[in-house]
């Protein structure tokens, strides 16, 4: 078994992922449906961005589905709202395409 430091298929640095992150974080985004809040990511961001950044430059990050819900608006019509998980956030703020 060789232990060697092959590339990734994909150009996605940790650098990519953190700036990513703080973009969702400014713009101030709410608890996905996974629970997950910014405070939580933000007292330990290894634990959460590792594990994205890994899945994105293997090429093996699949997002969730987002959960969809209708939201009466005052004038009695519904729109559709759908709410995604911290890291479909991440992974769609500032990812290259």
């Amino acid at each position: 078994m060789t232990l060697e430091k092959r590339p990734r298929p994909y150009p996605i640095t940790q650098e990519q992922v953190w700036e990513a992150f703080k973009l969702v974080r400014r713009k101030g985004k709410a608890v996905g449906v996974d629970g997950v809040s910014i405070d939580t990511i933000s007292a330990n961001p290894e634990r959460h961005l590792y594990p994205v950044w890994k899945r994105l430059s293997n090429g093996s990050y699949f997002p969730e589905a987002v959960k969809r819900k209708d939201i009466l608006k005052p004038d009695d019509t519904v729109r559709s709202d759908s709410f995604g998980i911290f890291g479909r956030q991440v992974s769609f703020a500032g990812m290259p395409n």
